[in-house]
C-alpha cells in the first residue's frame, strides 16, 4: 500500500516522472475531478473521458502550476476547459442532428419516430432540468457552488472571474431556476384543472 505523499513532494515527484508520485496524483485527484465533470457533462463515460483528459493535460502541464492558488482548483480550471470544450463539440453535434431529423421528418411525416417517444416518456425532475437549460456560465456557477460546495473565492478563482462577477451570476441563476420553476408550477396547475 502507498502512503500519501505531501503535495510539494508529489508535485516534484510526479515532474521527474516518478511513477508513485503520478499514480498518486490520479488516485487523489480523480473522484473529484471526475465529479465535476460528472456535473457539467451529465453523462458517466463522457465524463470518465473528460475526467481522465482532464488529469493528463494537469500532469502536462504541471511546470506551468505557479502555486497561487490550490492544486485542486488549478486542476479544476483544466476540467472545466475540457468540459467546455465537450459541450460545444456537443452543442454543434447536437444541432445538425436536430437539423437532420427535421429534414428526415419532413421527407417521412407519418412515421412514428423513436427519438419523440423518448423524450414524451422522459420525466427528468424540475429543478435538474431548469439547471440544465441556464446558459453554461450560469450552469457552471450553481454547479460548482452547490454542487461542489465550494467557496465564491475558489470558485473566482476556477472561473477566471472577479468574486462579484460570481455573485451576480448567482443572483441571475436564481432568478431564473426561480422563474422558470414557477413557470413549471402553473403549468402542472393548469394539466390538474
Amino acid at each position: 500500500m502507498m502512503k500519501s505523499i505531501d503535495i510539494t513532494s508529489l508535485l516534484s515527484g510526479c515532474k521527474s516522472g516518478d511513477e508513485e508520485a503520478i499514480t498518486e496524483f490520479f488516485q487523489r485527484f480523480r473522484p473529484d475531478v471526475f465529479r465535476m465533470a460528472l456535473s457539467i457533462l451529465d453523462d458517466p463515460a463522457e465524463a470518465d473521458d473528460a475526467a481522465q483528459v482532464s488529469l493528463l493535460r494537469a500532469l502536462n502541464k504541471l511546470h506551468s502550476y505557479r502555486c497561487e492558488s490550490k492544486l485542486i482548483n488549478w486542476v479544476y480550471s483544466i476540467t472545466l476547459n475540457e468540459c467546455r470544450a465537450r459541450l460545444r463539440r456537443r452543442h454543434s453535434r447536437e444541432r445538425l442532428l436536430h437539423s437532420l431529423f427535421h429534414a428526415y421528418r419532413a421527407h417521412n411525416p407519418s412515421e412514428n419516430h423513436p427519438e419523440e417517444q423518448a423524450i414524451r416518456n422522459e420525466g427528468n425532475d424540475a429543478v435538474w432540468l431548469a439547471i440544465r437549460s441556464l446558459p453554461d456560465n450560469l450552469r457552471l456557477t450553481i454547479t460548482l457552488r452547490y454542487y461542489h460546495e465550494l467557496p465564491i473565492g475558489e470558485m473566482a478563482e476556477i472561473l477566471k472571474v472577479s468574486e462579484r462577477t460570481v455573485h451576480n451570476r448567482m443572483r441571475t441563476a436564481h432568478e431564473r431556476l426561480q422563474a422558470a420553476l414557477d413557470e413549471r408550477v402553473v403549468e402542472d396547475e393548469r394539466d390538474i384543472t
